[in-house]
């Protein structure tokens, strides 16, 4: 598969995905300042989270080393901000702050959409 197919395939479906949130999670984001710098932030973390989720599917071998040091890194900056007492993910936390929801308020993916997410996960199973 040629890598653009794949990088595009990435995109496609994490901005299908921020649509997704947008539309079942709306009012959770009714108290959003400054939209613009929402929405990028956002978008951007909807396809971040994708790629970290299904990255692995690639059979292009350096969107695979990317995979690996996304994930890699993501760990790395858990880890910090949990230590720094700051939640998790650096990008949930701004913009949550955006939209005044509360600190802990994770990303609305694929997971969660699906009841997948870490804290209903063992009830699937």
């Amino acid at each position: 598969m040629n890598v653009y197919y794949e990088i595009s395939l990435f995109f496609i479906l994490g901005f299908t995905e921020f649509i997704l949130d947008l539309i079942i999670y709306k009012d959770l984001y009714t108290n959003c300042k400054h939209l613009f710098t929402f929405y990028i932030e956002l978008l951007f973390h909807h396809i971040i989270g994708f790629f970290i989720a299904f990255g692995w599917l690639s059979k292009n071998k350096y969107l695979l080393i990317l995979y690996v040091f996304m994930n890699i890194s993501v760990i790395i900056q858990w880890n910090v901000m949990k230590i720094l007492g700051k939640g998790k993910c650096i990008i949930s936390n701004n913009t949550n702050r955006i939209c005044k929801l509360e600190k802990y308020e994770k990303l609305k993916n694929w997971s969660v959409m699906l009841k997948l997410d870490k804290s209903n996960f063992v009830k699937v199973i």
